[in-house]
């Protein structure tokens, strides 16, 4: 039995295909071409472009750091900006336990849920602690005073700086996932100079 949001899916997909936006097979009547074992071909700017709209109309999600024993360390956060490139800001305590483990080295993950689309997105890059106070000051909210009484340029706040250099993405309503409703998410990464999309199929079954 699908549950109420799934059905609502199915009945725009299923409307789509009426109105002949979508070929049977659930992917679009004219456009990107489709993989051998399923699975839309996008641009990457349309993955990133993607991406970028998610973290700005979602801003809380979950930021997930390395431990020094090999752990993982998740937690609930809330970002304070994303720039173009899609570098990830958000605000913590130097003594936190996020902030020692970024001072670490460790490479990071954020992840940000979007209902309505019935997706995600995760960002997984390096991350580094910034403490200018000229970026603290752009990236300050009024709310973050309850939780950093020094303000903006107090010893208690400083900004982690992720700077995303692999996306992982799902968007129903965008029919960004594979045909009809598979379990891999599109996948791009950034080299250094451009975003590229990376075929994220399984390895095929030795025989």
């Amino acid at each position: 039995m699908l549950s109420d949001r799934w059905s609502a899916v199915v009945t725009v997909v299923g409307r789509a295909v009426t109105d002949g936006a979508y070929s049977s097979a659930g992917c679009p009547a004219a456009g990107p071409a489709w993989g051998e074992t399923g699975g839309l071909v996008r641009e990457s700017t349309e993955i990133i472009g993607a991406a970028r709209s998610a973290l700005d109309s979602h801003p809380f999600g979950f930021l997930a750091t390395l431990s020094s024993a090999g752990a993982p360390s998740l937690r609930l956060v809330q970002h304070l900006g994303v720039d173009y490139d899609l570098t990830v800001w958000i605000g913590t305590s130097p003594r936190s336990r996020k902030a020692r483990e970024i001072g670490a080295g460790a490479r990071v993950c954020y992840a940000v849920e979007n209902r309505g689309s019935i997706g995600y997105l995760t960002v997984t890059g390096d991350a580094d602690i910034v403490v200018d106070d000229e970026l603290r000051q752009a990236k300050w909210i009024p709310g973050l005073k309850s939780f950093f009484p020094g303000g903006a340029v107090g010893d208690d706040f400083v900004l982690i700086r992720l700077r995303a250099d692999t996306v992982e993405l799902m968007d129903f309503a965008l029919a960004i996932h594979p045909d009809p409703f598979g379990l891999r998410p599109a996948l791009a990464v950034f080299d250094g100079e451009e975003w590229t999309v990376r075929d994220n199929r399984p390895p095929a079954a030795a025989g």
